[in-house]
């Protein structure tokens, strides 16, 4: 999917080129707000039945899944390896391809999990209920994960060459992979358990 963004920038003439940029984190933004509606829907038959008890269960994958960030414990991480086929660059617009991979992109699950916060906010839309707030909390989550490619996207329009572009974005995924932003997330993540805990 990292090529998919310098192929955007050469996209030629100013509004097309705004069009094509702006449909990246429009469609990512879209994906992830339809995405948690339904999968707040799928766990509103649940609500009523687990009480308080949803909590409990959230703070326990929360508290889990942190320490496997930290290597600590060690809990499975279902996830989808596959990325977004690189030859739909050639196939399609790049009008569609930006949409495309936006559209992916913004879901969370059909691509690679980078970290284990994601099953803890999925646990907690789910058990939560509500459509609207599953759609706007995954609507934010897709519009995150879309701000980085489109900022490196209008660098590389305006004069960045292609291959410090994807300089930059190898970077990101290969930050992925290093204990540090683990650290930092599974950190996060037992904090913010602990302060749910106190505050239940």
């Amino acid at each position: 999917m990292l090529g998919t963004i310098p192929a955007v920038s050469r996209v030629s003439g100013k509004n097309r080129w705004l069009l094509t940029a702006s449909l990246h984190p429009l469609a990512s933004a879209l994906s992830g707000g339809a995405f948690g509606a339904i999968l707040a829907l799928l766990g509103s038959p649940l609500h009523p039945l687990i009480g308080n008890w949803g909590l409990a269960i959230w703070l326990g994958v929360t508290f889990g899944y942190g320490l496997t960030e930290l290597r600590v414990l060690w809990l499975p991480r279902p996830q989808r390896r596959q990325q977004v086929p690189a030859g739909w660059r050639g196939r399609f617009t790049p009008e569609l391809v930006s949409a495309i991979y936006g559209g992916v992109l913004g879901v969370g699950v059909l691509t690679p999990i980078a970290f284990s916060s994601l099953y803890s906010l999925l646990v907690w839309v789910f058990l939560n209920g509500s459509s609207g707030y599953g759609a706007i909390v995954f609507g934010v989550y897709g519009l995150s994960r879309a701000w980085l490619p489109t900022a490196v996207a209008l660098k590389h329009h305006e004069g960045l060459d292609q291959q410090t572009s994807l300089g930059y974005l190898h970077l990101l995924d290969s930050m992925y992979a290093r204990y540090k932003p683990r650290l930092v997330t599974g950190c996060a993540m037992l904090f913010l358990a602990a302060l749910s805990f106190a505050l239940r």
